[in-house]
């Protein structure tokens, strides 16, 4: 019994110090933009530019066909979601690629 109970405490020993090696990775960031410009052509690739702020710098994603629109939590057309120029929105992005996931209204 008392081997037992050593065991378990080594082992627990040994997974804090390997729990302590790992590292944390955004996936997902997002900015909420005072107001935003959607630029898209007919294949839905293009661009969104925004700012947090007056005078914060303009931030450039991209937006392609699966970078999703959503107004009053119901999912718009990108098409539709130009009409929302101008608006305020939370963009969502991967921080690798600078590529829209969502855009929310």
């Amino acid at each position: 019994m008392k081997k037992i109970i050593s065991t378990v405490f080594y082992l627990t020993l040994l997974m804090l110090a390997l729990t302590g090696r790992a590292e944390i990775t955004t996936v997902e960031d997002a900015i909420e933009a005072e107001n935003i410009r959607i630029n898209i052509d007919a294949s839905l690739n293009g661009y969104v530019t925004g700012q947090e702020c007056p005078t914060c710098p303009k931030i450039k994603l991209k937006i392609d066909r699966t970078s999703q629109a959503i107004r009053q939590g119901k999912s718009i057309h990108l098409h539709q979601a130009t009409q929302l120029n101008g608006k305020f929105a939370t963009l969502f992005f991967n921080p690798k690629t600078k590529l829209v996931t969502r855009i929310v209204w």
